[in-house]
């Protein structure tokens, strides 16, 4: 079976780059969420019970899941998303 790594990881981004725009209240709630150690697939769970909306708890699960490979990748926290993103290329 054929892996697609970079095209989930695009879609992963593209997630939280709605969520951002179109939820930001969201967005900086799942930061703080990442931040504690939230798993995206908890963060997918608990979003599906709270809301009975699907489609916006896998938007959040893949958001999480962008957020936490970023914050692997920079090798720590992720103390103002803003500044971070501002910082890469």
């Amino acid at each position: 079976m054929k892996q697609f790594d970079a095209l989930d990881a695009a879609l992963d981004a593209v997630s939280w780059e709605w969520l951002e725009q179109a939820h930001p209240v969201l967005a900086q709630a799942l930061i703080r969420e990442v931040q504690r150690g939230a798993q995206p697939g908890d963060i997918k769970r608990h979003v599906q019970n709270r809301t009975f909306r699907y489609e916006l708890a896998l938007r959040c699960e893949q958001a999480a899941r962008f957020l936490v490979s970023e914050q692997g990748d920079a090798g720590q926290d992720i103390p103002n998303i803003k500044e971070f993103f501002a910082e890469r290329p």
